[in-house]
């Protein structure tokens, strides 16, 4: 528990430092960058499915992106309902 304690102060110490002394830029809110995210999902998997002669490894990783889009757009939807 005190290392845990400790390493959290040292988390914000060190951020509010870096916050001070260097020009660091705002994060966007994050319904902004999920869709921002989503986005750029969509445009992999579009880019890189699969063609019907020819077989990838990134074939796979489309299929779990695709897959991934669903859930998050069911959790999502989920959220919006709460």
């Amino acid at each position: 528990m005190l290392k845990g304690l400790i390493i959290f102060a040292a988390g914000v110490y060190s951020g509010i430092y870096v916050a001070q002394n260097y020009d660091v830029p705002k994060v966007d809110e994050p319904t902004k960058l999920f869709e921002e995210t989503v986005e750029k999902l969509k445009k992999f998997a579009d880019e890189n499915k699969k063609k019907p002669e020819t077989t990838t490894e990134t074939d796979g990783t489309v299929k779990i992106i695709e897959k991934t889009l669903d859930l998050v757009k069911t959790l999502a939807e989920e959220g919006k309902k709460k």
